[in-house]
């Protein structure tokens, strides 16, 4: 169907099932990458508790100040490498997202141009215009 149609309107609703096939694709990443982030985002919560328990204890002088250092950057290590998982975990699920409608919006400018028929990427993929 994709080659052999000149009609503007199948091709149309060709795009629009094109459109929502990608946005199910991008709705499960975004599901999973709400699986991995949560888990990430609790112990970020409790790296900072620790952190912030850790600092009480010092300053009332209830931690030994030569063990309270070494433990307060052990935990301020934890939470750097931490926050850039997050980070580079975010990054990906935007990368993967964006790559998905880019490749639909290329596979509709293909199908157009063997067609030859001009429709409006922007109107059929408004998400993937970036």
């Amino acid at each position: 169907m994709w080659r052999t149609t000149r009609d503007p309107d199948a091709l149309r609703a060709s795009f629009i099932a094109l459109r929502e096939a990608v946005r199910r694709k991008a709705l499960a990443l975004e599901a999973r990458y709400e699986r991995k982030r949560r888990p990430l985002e609790r112990a970020r919560q409790e790296f900072l508790q620790l952190l912030e328990h850790l600092r009480q204890q010092g300053a009332e002088g209830r931690y030994p100040a030569s063990l309270l250092k070494p433990a307060l950057m052990r935990e301020e290590l934890r939470l750097k490498h931490l926050e850039a998982e997050l980070s580079r975990l975010e990054d990906n699920f935007r990368k993967q997202v964006a790559l998905l409608w880019t490749r639909a919006r290329a596979k509709a400018a293909r199908t157009m141009a063997r067609a030859g028929i001009n429709l409006d990427l922007d109107e059929l993929f408004p998400e993937g215009k970036e």
